[in-house]
């Protein structure tokens, strides 16, 4: 069981462990407990528990490469078959990896929030915090991939995981600097880096490749219907906060009523 830990603003000490359930002592030293990318809601637990309920895509890598790519729809095996013929490098770097070159976390955070700045705040994205990627690099729940265009790094994906099960945690490509072969190229790139992931987790031994989530918003359907095109299930995924003490109690509170504010302006939007 790894968890990670961490400090938020204010000191909050932050427990966080993700896809399984395990009540253990040593585990509650911290002021809010966080359960992600959980399959089932929470039991037990009283009422002053944050609660996000939402939607995944699954593939299930425990089918054989034939029967995954048969999942996958024309168009975007048709991209990856491009994509193998273009100046292409795929890399993936697992925590042990990462932790004997560190420069990999700091280039994977700098070039992330800068996809967010390229964005300009259109696709909603916030950037990453470099110390809670280091405490899931302590807690080796990290996984970084990179697809790289004669020598140049321009996609990035970042994982978590648990040995079973992998989830899709951030992608980014710098793409809005870049002129329309090279958005083209960084198309066909992307494909072909999810896919190369999903056959690296695969020969791992994991199970479950989890997209990091799927969305009904307008806004999202293009990338919906990106990951849509890799096949897969629909599935819930839960995740929750649970505090241990007095000040975790308050934040949590807090963060509901906060939620409850914004879900109550988007409905009468």
């Amino acid at each position: 069981m790894a968890v990670a830990k961490y400090l938020q603003k204010f000191n909050i000490k932050i427990n966080e462990l993700w896809f399984v359930k395990e009540e253990d002592q040593g585990i509650n030293d911290c002021d809010i407990f966080m359960y992600a990318g959980m399959a089932n809601p929470p039991e037990g637990y009283g009422k002053n528990i944050l609660v996000r309920h939402g939607k995944t895509l699954v593939n299930d890598l425990r089918m054989s490469e034939d029967e995954l790519l048969k999942e996958v729809n024309g168009n975007t095996r048709a991209k990856i078959k491009k994509a193998e013929k273009e100046e292409l490098c795929i890399e993936f770097y697992d925590s042990g990896f990462i932790k004997q070159n560190p420069y990999i976390l700091d280039d994977f955070i700098e070039y992330y929030n800068a996809f967010v700045d390229s964005t300009k705040g259109s696709a909603g994205l916030e950037k990453k915090n470099m110390v809670i990627y280091k405490a899931y690099l302590d807690a080796e729940i990290l996984a970084i991939t990179c697809a790289k265009y004669k020598g140049e790094r321009i996609i990035y994906h970042a994982y978590l995981m648990n040995g079973n099960y992998v989830r899709l945690n951030a992608s980014a490509s710098v793409f809005r600097n870049f002129d329309e072969e090279q958005q083209k190229i960084n198309n066909l790139a992307n494909c072909l880096l999810h896919w190369r992931d999903m056959m690296a987790f695969k020969q791992l031994g994991y199970e479950r490749y989890d997209w990091g989530g799927y969305s009904d918003l307008e806004s999202l359907r293009g990338i919906n219907q990106f990951k849509r095109g890799f096949g897969g299930t629909l599935a819930d995924i839960y995740a929750y906060s649970i505090p241990h003490t007095i000040l975790g109690s308050a934040v949590v509170l807090l963060l509901r009523i906060r939620e409850q504010i914004q879900e109550r302006r988007e409905h009468e939007a």
